[in-house]
């Protein structure tokens, strides 16, 4: 699909200043992502937006009001070369349209705490580390609120950064952030950290009020450096086990599609990708709430909450095996159709699935060690006599 027909640049446009003020949600996260990654150009065009030694005449230019000077030399220093197989005269359009969205950008070029040191967020990282978009890559990444990233996988272990009242330590794929006793709750601006867990990996993170969460692969949590004083929010794409710290006044809340998880302390799981139609929350100790729109149900441990589109919140009896076999490394089968165990299987191996004939309802059931790889699952599965594999690369056939 073209890019033009799917993304509309002043949209884009919004999405970097929502960036910069690390206001984007994760879905919005996703969705600037997903723009960075559907042509090199557009890393390039965003690198260069952010270049404040680059457009510091473009600015003057754009306060004086002279904005179409300013439109033809952005595109005459961004050197936006024409590879595609499209004549020019149709290009241009779109062009003259991403020009004017980055005009925009730059127009409003106050919320770039680069632009205006008072603007600055109090709660940035003191030692920044500015590496290149996208976030969707093979790493574990952490965006901070400026909308730099930090790879998680090759800082020095025991690596120990300030961040407002805040102290964030990596060590042994554990983020750990340390608030100070003093530190107020009520911040004016509060400053929010994205953790995005690509396809194969797992990760752990300890909040800022000692709530430890499991992030499984394919998986990105939204949550603010220090908490409010009213609630706990925190805004999960994907799947995690969450260790709620207790604080009665001030209950834990978990967003998650179209659903919100509110609990005081507990332990549970959450599984909501994108990609599936129904999100799951499976309580393993305490007590939790889940709504959705205007409809509310408590579920007990032992029962999980069936979120599905269009129908009625569904609560029945867990496996809890099964829901918390990621967190040990493993893949657990209860009568389950291979269209969602391969799902599964894609995001732990990071590789895409076809299917070929009539096989995406057939189920199976079991127990597998994940570090045995790939190979040996599939190997396990066509043991059955039931279906096969065929690898293609990091693309895996299902047939008959």
């Amino acid at each position: 699909m073209a890019q033009k027909n799917k993304f509309d640049p002043f949209h884009v446009t919004k999405l970097v200043i929502k960036m910069i003020n690390g206001e984007l949600t994760v879905a919005e996260q996703a969705e600037l992502n997903e723009w960075l990654s559907a042509n090199p150009k557009n890393n390039t065009l965003l690198e260069k937006l952010l270049d404040k030694n680059l457009w510091s005449k473009e600015i003057a230019d754009m306060n004086a009001y002279d904005t179409e000077t300013a439109l033809h030399q952005m595109l005459q220093k961004i050197n936006y070369e024409h590879k595609d197989d499209r004549p020019r005269s149709k290009l241009w359009p779109y062009l003259s349209k991403m020009a004017a969205a980055a005009a925009v950008l730059i127009a409003i070029g106050s919320v770039f705490y680069f632009l205006n040191p008072k603007a600055a967020d109090p709660q940035k990282l003191q030692v920044r580390q500015q590496v290149k978009f996208p976030i969707k890559s093979n790493q574990i990444m952490l965006t901070l609120s400026d909308g730099s990233q930090v790879n998680l996988e090759s800082v020095s272990k025991g690596t120990s950064i300030r961040q407002g009242s805040a102290v964030v330590t990596e060590k042994n794929k554990t983020l750990t952030y340390h608030v100070a006793p003093s530190a107020s709750n009520k911040v004016s601006n509060i400053a929010y950290n994205i953790l995005t867990v690509p396809m194969g990996k797992k990760y752990q993170v300890t909040l800022p009020d000692g709530t430890e969460v499991w992030l499984n692969s394919n998986s990105s949590l939204k949550y603010p450096v220090i908490f409010e004083a009213k609630e706990r929010l925190v805004e999960l794409s994907g799947e995690g086990y969450f260790q709620v710290a207790h604080q009665a006044k001030q209950p834990f809340k978990v967003k998650s599609k179209d659903q919100v998880v509110e609990v005081l302390g507990t332990h549970f799981n959450i599984e909501a990708y994108p990609e599936d139609e129904k999100t799951s929350t499976t309580l393993v100790q305490g007590s939790v709430k889940v709504d959705k729109g205007n409809v509310s149900a408590k579920i007990r441990p032992g029962q999980t909450a069936v979120n599905i589109p269009s129908k009625p919140l569904r609560i029945e009896p867990a496996n809890i095996n099964e829901a918390l076999a990621w967190k040990d490394g493993l893949f657990s089968f209860s009568d389950d159709r291979i269209e969602d165990i391969m799902r599964k299987v894609g995001r732990r191996y990071n590789v895409e699935v076809e299917f070929q004939g009539d096989v995406k309802d057939k189920r199976f059931w079991g127990v597998f060690p994940q570090d045995k790889g790939l190979e040996n699952l599939l190997k396990n599965l066509e043991q059955t006599n039931t279906i096969h594999f065929k690898v293609d690369g990091r693309r895996i056939i299902v047939m008959p």
